[in-house]
């Protein structure tokens, strides 16, 4: 059994759209098919916040850029929407108004951010803080397998 969220953006410049998510509702399949350790799914609502907790939005990873920190092509990850960054934190950030990157941000000086793909052969990206827009932060994954 699946539950359908529908997350909704504000009207948004940067692209971004409503979108439908599934969501396998782990406590839900055949208790007796399942070893004891794993037939109460203890974190559901925790699940069901991380998804639904307002200025909250899925975006689809298109690239490998942030593989090695384990975001890959393909997943999703939960955004909360924000403006501001910590050194370290995975953000969405908007760049130029016109590129959007998901990076894990350093802050090398009050006027200056270095927006860092997980990449080590990736040098990253030392831009001036007016160019750059923080959309939100990573906050969660979800990766479906075939």
């Amino acid at each position: 059994m699946s539950i359908q969220f529908t997350f909704r953006v504000a009207a948004s410049p940067y692209g971004f759209r409503s979108t439908g998510l599934n969501v396998l509702v782990l406590f839900s399949i055949v208790v007796d098919a399942m070893p004891p350790s794993i037939r109460h799914y203890e974190n559901r609502e925790e699940l069901l916040e991380l998804l639904t907790e307002p200025g909250r939005y899925p975006l689809e990873v298109r690239d490998d850029s942030m593989a090695a920190a384990g975001i890959c092509r393909g997943d999703t990850v939960v955004v909360q929407s924000q403006q501001h960054a910590r050194d370290g934190d995975i953000v969405v950030a908007l760049i130029d108004n016109e590129e959007v990157a998901l990076a894990r941000v350093r802050l090398p000086r009050p006027d200056r951010i270095e927006l860092l793909a997980a990449d080590p052969a990736d040098a990253g990206r030392v831009l001036d803080r007016s160019r750059v827009a923080i959309q939100g932060k990573v906050i969660g994954q979800i990766r479906r397998y075939p």
